[in-house]
């Protein structure tokens, strides 16, 4: 059986980078016979991390594919609401002229091809965009959904698609995510993650992450994390800079677990990205997180620590008081935290079994 894997695996994003682990070794599990095809770009250290599966992007004949499985993360959004560009892209998908991964991959599920959404996340679209349309023609051919968030119910209940909804894929590599201590440090260490975001008026949030930094640093050990060398490019040389301490996840340096070590030595998290959020559970360290888009509240809620979600402006000052509660009820969050990660781990293996592949 052929397989295609189609994601968000080009930037090198620690988020994207755990669910392809998670998918590959599930997948292979799952099928044991199944040739993989990874629908991304052809990275050397690939090739060595995965022997047997293939990547790439040019020169693929779909045809052969019996089974395209679209594979955890947000794929299918529309953060900037160009009205007028997202009319032309629904024409020329409508009209079968839209050459991508996708608009392709549909053309074989209209022949009778399997199509599996696997712990995806769907939305936002900004300002009514025709984006919202394509989508929902995609998932509506796609045989088994599966979504990640109750932000994508939501659009599922729209569509008037079946779906199941489960959490996210990254918490199926929970039992090999390290466990923090909850022995406090007498200065206890604080991660910031960042990222860069160009849309609504949180685009400048990072701003506000620099004063937190500065302002926080004078009680706590501060240093900022990165989730991606190429996406966050512009950040790396900003921090470089200015001369702030910050760690970087490097695929092409660091394993997993070198990675997962730098993480959990960190006491509280204050994130912007919605696997750093995830991650941070699953090693039962609490977060804090900067609302820049929906999911990061979302994530919050799901994991009991709604009162710890600061949204724009990102007053610093309410940071630091977030710290403080989460440092005052240090060993029930964490527990807690623990809980919530170990159960979601045990749904994902149980839920992922039920996926069913035409021979």
């Amino acid at each position: 059986m052929n397989v295609l894997l189609i994601g968000s695996y080009d930037k090198l994003n620690l988020g994207d980078d755990l669910l392809l682990d998670y998918l590959i070794k599930r997948i292979v599990e799952l099928i044991p016979n199944c040739k993989l095809h990874i629908y991304s770009e052809n990275y050397e250290f690939r090739k060595k991390q995965y022997p047997k599966v293939v990547f790439g992007t040019k020169n693929i004949d779909l045809e052969i594919y019996d089974v395209f499985i679209w594979g955890g993360g947000t794929q299918f959004f529309d953060f900037q609401g160009d009205f007028l560009r997202s009319i032309l892209r629904y024409v020329k998908f409508q009209l079968n002229l839209n050459k991508s991964i996708h608009s392709l991959a549909l053309s074989q599920l209209k022949k009778g091809k399997q199509g599996i959404a696997l712990g995806v996340g769907i939305g936002p679209f900004k300002n009514h965009s025709f984006n919202e349309l394509i989508w929902k023609v995609l998932f509506k051919s796609i045989n088994e959904v599966y979504l990640r968030d109750t932000l994508s119910e939501h659009f599922a209940k729209k569509w008037k698609i079946s779906y199941s909804l489960i959490p996210d894929l990254v918490y199926g590599i929970y039992k090999q995510v390290p466990k923090h201590s909850l022995i406090l440090k007498s200065k206890p260490k604080i991660g910031i993650i960042i990222r860069v975001w160009n849309w609504g008026k949180e685009k400048n949030y990072v701003l506000s992450m620099i004063e937190s930094y500065r302002y926080l640093n004078i009680d706590f050990n501060v240093s900022f994390i990165i989730f991606s060398k190429i996406y966050d490019k512009k950040l790396l040389i900003t921090l470089n800079d200015l001369n702030f301490k910050h760690h970087v996840w490097d695929p092409e340096q660091n394993s997993f677990d070198d990675f997962f070590h730098e993480l959990n030595s960190f006491d509280i998290i204050i994130s912007s990205r919605f696997h750093g959020i995830v991650l941070a559970s699953m090693m039962g360290i609490p977060s804090i997180g900067i609302e820049i888009d929906p999911k990061i509240a979302m994530i919050q809620k799901e994991l009991s620590m709604e009162k710890f979600i600061i949204s724009f402006p990102y007053d610093p000052k309410l940071i630091k008081l977030s710290i403080f509660e989460i440092l005052n009820n240090y060993t029930e969050i964490s527990k807690n935290l623990l809980t919530i990660s170990k159960r979601n781990n045990q749904f994902i293996n149980e839920m992922t079994l039920n996926i069913k592949t035409e021979d």
